[in-house]
Parts: C-alpha cells; sequence; structure tokens
C-alpha cells in the first residue's frame, strides 16, 4: 500500500513538475511598450502603439508547445502629433474603422545558437494582410513571468500601409517590450 502511494505521489509530482514549466501568460499592457521608427522625409520620426491584448504561452524547456496569439489596438496609435495620428488611422494609411488591429500568431519559437536567445516565427496581419515574419527576441525571468525584448524591420508597403506616400521610408522598425505574466 505504501508503494502504491509512493508510486502515485511520484506520478503526480512529475506530472506538476512538467505543468509547472510551461506557464500561460497574459500582456500587461500598462506595463509593455511598441514602438516603432520610419523616416519621414529622410528624418526619423516614430510613435507607439497600446492596448496589446492576448495569449502566450513560454517553456524554455519545450519550445515546441510555445506560441504567442497576440492583437494591438491600431486606434491607439500615438505619434505625439494629433493630426498626423488622425491623418494615418485614415483608410490610405491604416484605415482603422475597417481594421482596428493588428494581430500576430506565432507559428514557431526556437533558441538561437549559444543560449542567445529565441526566434519567433509567425503571420503578422495588418489592414487585413498577413504575411510570415521572424525576429529574434529575449525571454527574461520575472517574478510572476516574462519580460520579452524583441526587434523587428518591417516593410509598410507589404502590408499597404500608405502606399501613395513618397516622403515616407518604406522600411520601419519596431521594438517590443512586452511584460506578461499569470
Amino acid at each position: 500500500m505504501k508503494n502504491i502511494f509512493a508510486i502515485g505521489f511520484g506520478i503526480m509530482l512529475i506530472i506538476f513538475g512538467i505543468a509547472g514549466n510551461a506557464q500561460t501568460l497574459q500582456p500587461v499592457a500598462e506595463q509593455s511598450s511598441i514602438q516603432f521608427r520610419i523616416k519621414n522625409m529622410g528624418i526619423n520620426t516614430g510613435g507607439t502603439l497600446a492596448g496589446l491584448r492576448g495569449t502566450i504561452l513560454f517553456d524554455e524547456a519545450k519550445l515546441s508547445t510555445s506560441y504567442c496569439k497576440v492583437t494591438v489596438d491600431v486606434t491607439t496609435i500615438d505619434t505625439r502629433s494629433k493630426g498626423r495620428d488622425n491623418h494615418i488611422k485614415k483608410s490610405d494609411y491604416f484605415d482603422v474603422l475597417a481594421f482596428p488591429v493588428i494581430s500576430f500568431q506565432s507559428t514557431q519559437i526556437t533558441a538561437l545558437p549559444n543560449q542567445t536567445g529565441y526566434r519567433m516565427q509567425g503571420i503578422l496581419t495588418i489592414k487585413g494582410v498577413s504575411k510570415p515574419i521572424s525576429f529574434p527576441f529575449q525571454a527574461k525571468k520575472e517574478k510572476s513571468g516574462y519580460r520579452f525584448i524583441g526587434e523587428m524591420q518591417l516593410d509598410r508597403l507589404d502590408f499597404g500601409v500608405g502606399e501613395s506616400s513618397w516622403i515616407l521610408s518604406s522600411p520601419v522598425t519596431v521594438q517590443l517590450n512586452v511584460l506578461a505574466i499569470q
């Protein structure tokens, strides 16, 4: 009887130990930032997006089961110029009335060589256009979750954003600093 109890207890420890590595996390919008930079008439300019929501499952020991599915509210775009913000919310840029969110769903998360971080691959959807993207990121363990930090380059024209603008550069740099907790 003691052996059966010991075996059962051991199995429970293994199950909870395995489940304990994977953490289902929610982004904390107020403690996260999504910043972007782009050249406008050759001058660096940029802004932020807010309203990050979604689910992240992250397990450093079993990346094959890890994933990220998030959205950001495009109506929150802030370039520190109300006139510019209102202009890029219109149909020739982000068309926020028809497409109020940008979404991302990962397809694979892998470790980079020499424990230098991770690579996220997935599908980014902006203005109804879905494209595969890939970018490196760091995952820093925090008290009740992780802080994910990454940077990527996007081509705004791939997503039909501001196609008629000749004063904006095509590449956009996006910096992510996301706190996600249980």
